[in-house]
């Protein structure tokens, strides 16, 4: 991790959320974000369960069409992150 030491690397690995952690998401606020996102124009179910996968979202809701097939959705559905 590019600009932290070993023990605020270890320490964001580990989940832990530290006085200069918050101070440094502090100073992003008012950041202008990125509009658009090229990755996620298409929704097909690979790219659902891809990005459930890759965001460590355990829901089988979003990846397991098995489990997805007997709810009311009757398929997989996208996480609202998604959006």
């Amino acid at each position: 991790m590019a600009g932290k030491t070993k023990m605020e690397a270890a320490q964001l690995a580990e989940g832990a959320l530290t006085d200069e952690a918050l101070m440094d998401w502090e100073k992003r606020i008012g950041l202008e974000l990125r509009v658009g996102n090229i990755f996620n124009q298409t929704v097909s179910y690979e790219a659902i369960r891809n990005f459930s996968n890759g965001t460590g979202d355990a829901n089988p809701l979003y990846w397991d069409p098995g489990y997805a097939g007997k709810t009311r959705y009757e398929a997989l559905i996208a996480s609202p992150s998604w959006v």
